[in-house]
């Protein structure tokens, strides 16, 4: 039951993380920030620095509020994936 658990937590991950780009196409930076904060938390939940500090990154690059997203956003997003 735990591996299973464990399975269906990082598939979250996962649609969480197409859920970046999907927001991104759709023009709703709000909603990918939202996406990839919950993938940092997530991965730092299930030991996983390396995605945790590639998300913080997408998040950072996104920026905060209505301002538009940082030049490397579209890279850092390609590297989450």
């Amino acid at each position: 039951m735990q591996n299973e658990e464990a399975i269906l937590e990082v598939a979250g991950l996962l649609v969480d993380g197409v859920a970046v780009s999907e927001a991104l196409l759709a023009g709703d930076v709000v909603e990918a920030r939202f996406r990839a904060r919950l993938v940092a938390d997530g991965a730092r939940l299930h030991g996983m620095p390396r995605v945790e500090a590639r998300a913080f990154e997408v998040v950072r690059l996104l920026g905060e509020g209505h301002r538009p997203p940082l030049p490397g956003y579209a890279e850092a997003i390609v590297k989450l994936s």
